[in-house]
């Protein structure tokens, strides 16, 4: 399964935010990341994550929408821990996540060891417990299976920091997670074939024989059909082919 992109890039803030992070900070020395001063950079931010990261979470890397709400901005290193919180506007300490990954993180300590208090921001590959999505590529650590099934791979190191996300962010228990969210997706769909299109866009993780499964359970239009025709609608919308799909909606009486 692939996840759109492997590392992120270390980057700066622009001239523009690092002024305006600077002049916050400078007067107020806070680790408040939601003050009305600085919206305008935290929208920046935002858009910049989004795209960097392929609208993926850092994390689990399933698919975080857009809208404000359905994502998270995580301080890597998190601000609530008194000897990170000088890192609360660190721009390589941010990155998006579902809501899931980040409530389940928390406020862990990620580093191996403690660090000294006039320390700069940890950049050594070395210094983390945990896949850092600037310092470590995360397909070095962590393997996803088709059916959102996550393993711990590579040498003791890499192992044991993919393990450590694995483990913090709950990730093999997503595989039941996104079922239940697929099947509400089927089930709510204004008829089959929003049903079937709805439910594959949002679920594409999901392997062909688990969406059959869930389709003709949460639909009766579809359950009334053979599975292997439901097989042939769900292969052919998940390939692209859509003119098959079409002629496969029209011989199932859904067109």
């Amino acid at each position: 399964m692939t996840t759109g992109y492997d590392q992120l890039s270390l980057c700066t803030w622009t001239r523009l935010d690092a002024i305006a992070v600077a002049k916050y900070t400078k007067k107020k020395k806070s680790t408040d990341w939601v003050k009305p001063t600085l919206a305008e950079v935290r929208t920046r931010l935002r858009e910049e994550l989004l795209k960097a990261q392929c609208n993926a979470c850092a994390y689990c890397r399933r698919i975080i929408s857009v809208e404000l709400g359905h994502h998270e901005i995580d301080h890597i290193l998190a601000k609530g821990l008194s000897s990170y919180s000088r890192f609360t506007y660190e721009r390589v300490n941010f990155v998006a996540t579902c809501k899931r990954c980040n409530r389940n993180k928390g406020d862990q300590d990620l580093l191996l060891a403690a660090l000294a208090a006039a320390a700069s921001y940890p950049q050594g590959i070395d210094d983390y417990m945990w896949v850092h999505p600037y310092l470590h590529k995360f397909s070095d650590h962590i393997r996803i299976h088709e059916g959102m099934l996550f393993e711990a791979i590579g040498n003791a190191k890499q192992h044991a920091r993919g393990e450590a996300v694995i483990k913090t962010c709950k990730l093999n228990t997503l595989a039941g997670v996104e079922r239940r969210r697929a099947g509400e997706i089927a089930n709510y769909a204004a008829d089959a074939i929003n049903a079937i299109t709805d439910t594959i866009g949002a679920h594409r993780q999901l392997e062909s024989r688990v969406l059959v499964t869930l389709l003709r359970k949460n639909r009766k239009e579809l359950r009334c059909l053979p599975r292997v025709m439901v097989e042939r609608l769900v292969d052919a919308y998940r390939g692209h082919q859509f003119e098959e799909f079409a002629r496969e909606l029209k011989a199932a009486g859904l067109q």
